[in-house]
């Protein structure tokens, strides 16, 4: 894999770890906010409560990915030789 190659693998799982982030980020606020909205049935707002606590751990898998996947990749960009 030449030097090329891994530079622009890395901008790319970069890239999807912080749109990942800021997806979630924003399905977060969104849920949150309705949850927190007091004229809304209790099942609703239970409801967005969960979705947003799921949204929550998708900005965490999805930075932990971004980073394991760089390192990945610059572990197997080594080749097989290197250790």
């Amino acid at each position: 894999m030449t030097g090329l190659q891994v530079i622009a693998l890395s901008v790319v799982a970069f890239v999807a770890a912080a749109a990942g982030i800021v997806a979630a980020t924003v399905g977060a606020l969104r849920f949150a906010s309705q949850a927190m909205n007091p004229r809304r049935p209790i099942g609703q707002r239970q409801t967005r409560a969960a979705l947003a606590a799921l949204c929550v751990g998708g900005m965490i898998a999805s930075a932990c990915g971004g980073f394991w996947g760089i390192g990945a990749l610059m572990y197997f960009s080594m080749g097989p030789g290197a250790s």
